[in-house]
């Protein structure tokens, strides 16, 4: 944690849309934000939740919205244990497990990825699993801090695609990881220090495969604030045709007004 940890709060949007080809919408999102005071401090907290239901799959909107709900309540009532990152990490962990035996639990069948960040003032950490992101924008520079667990992005690892290769593959969207799929999770999980100024976006990949990072580093530079910028990025995706679902939240770290 940085120093004048009073001054230090954050901001929040965010926006869900089914986009214009699908009649139904598998994606979900939860946002919470508290104010934590002690006698000696006080600190602004964020959870943030972005899944996608696996698409073509049983009861995808359903595993969206059980591992949302699950995982964010179970953070949120337990917010006061958390002091240490391993705390945080171990918490985190936890929710998303909840979150997957819940799914496998009341949907046999169904899954879900799964992107979750915990804002505490300055640090972030943040939880995937599947191919929903987690980017940060610093210092004007669009930054993508999870890794999909697809089936392409193992052969991006292995050398054998190339970037431009992997864009157009017809299996892109294969994932090898999600909650409520297989018996076991392996989530990843890690931790950032952020700057005042800077932003956390989550979104599903009805963002990134319409919207190129340029335009989305534009766009949340140039709006109002992340209300606006999440608006805004889903009116992109959805004129640039829609064909997926889009689920966008925006975090900008900034000075607390008093």
């Amino acid at each position: 944690m940085m120093t004048n940890e009073r001054k230090i709060t954050h901001t929040y949007g965010w926006q869900l849309s089914k986009g214009m080809k699908r009649q139904s919408n598998q994606d979900s999102l939860a946002v919470a934000k508290m104010r934590q005071v002690s006698e000696d401090n006080s600190y602004s907290m964020g959870i943030y939740i972005v899944a996608d239901g696996v698409a073509g799959g049983p009861d995808g909107d359903e595993a969206s919205k059980i591992a949302t709900d699950v995982a964010m309540r179970d953070v949120f009532n337990n917010a006061e244990l958390l002091i240490t990152d391993e705390n945080y990490r171990q918490q985190m962990l936890h929710a998303a497990e909840l979150a997957h035996l819940s799914i496998r639990e009341h949907h046999e069948s169904a899954a879900t990825t799964f992107v979750m960040a915990v804002v505490i003032q300055t640090k972030i950490y943040v939880l995937n699993i599947g191919d929903s992101r987690a980017y940060v924008l610093s210092d004007g520079a669009l930054r993508k801090i999870t890794k999909d667990h697809t089936f392409v992005q193992e052969l991006l690892d292995n050398g054998i695609l190339t970037e431009e290769e992997a864009e157009n593959h017809p299996r892109r969207n294969l994932l090898l990881r999600s909650l409520g799929a297989e018996a076991e999770i392996e989530p990843d999980i890690f931790s950032e220090d952020l700057n005042v100024g800077d932003y956390l976006l989550l979104c599903s990949d009805g963002l990134y495969n319409l919207v190129d990072e340029a335009t989305i580093t534009r766009t949340i530079l140039e709006s109002d604030d992340p209300q606006s910028a999440t608006q805004q990025l889903t009116e992109l995706a959805n004129n640039a045709g829609g064909n997926d679902n889009i689920a966008v939240i925006v975090v900008r770290i900034k000075a607390r007004d008093s």
